[in-house]
Formats: structure tokens, sequence, C-alpha cells
């Protein structure tokens, strides 16, 4: 919805903003890492109040389709994200 699309003008404003610098400073990290966190929790506070939600999560290799109508989202967020390190996500994808 409006607030994802809002989060991602951010992200893009701020990826533009660090190509034009030539340098992502640690402060800059932290916005872009932060982000993310932003982003993904009106997600996850919707699905842990019932309502429908639907997350693709796509890379160079595959997408990954998650839907909360199919049984048990949560558990496969939490384990896709609980035990590994985002590297290891990454390669999934």
């Amino acid at each position: 919805g409006r607030l994802i699309d809002g989060r991602l003008q951010e992200y893009e404003r701020l990826c533009r903003s660090i190509a034009v610098l030539g340098e992502l400073t640690p402060r800059g990290l932290d916005v872009v890492s932060g982000l993310g966190e932003r982003m993904a929790a009106p997600l996850l506070a919707a699905l842990r109040a019932g309502e429908p939600v639907r997350l693709t999560l796509s890379g160079p290799l595959r997408a990954v389709t998650l839907a909360s109508g199919n049984g048990g989202l949560w558990q496969r967020i939490s384990s896709l994200f609980g035990r590994q390190a985002l590297n290891g996500v990454r390669s999934q994808l």
C-alpha cells in the first residue's frame, strides 16, 4: 500500500544520494538497514493480526512467494529469517 510505496521512494532517494556521494557512511548504512525493518514491520504486524498478507522475495536465481492463506506463514517467515544470516537467505533466492 501507500506506506510501503513511500518507504520504497525513500529508499530510492537514499540510493541516489549514496551514488552521488560515491560512498556509504556508517550513518547511511544504518538508514538503509532501518528502512528494511520499517518496511517489514507493518507486514508482520498485519500477519500477526490475522490479516491477509502476501510477500514475494526475489533474487537473481528465483522468487519465493509467501501468502498467509497457505497456513503457517508466520512460522515460514520466522524460519527463513530467524536462524540464518542474511547471506544465507540471499543465496536461496
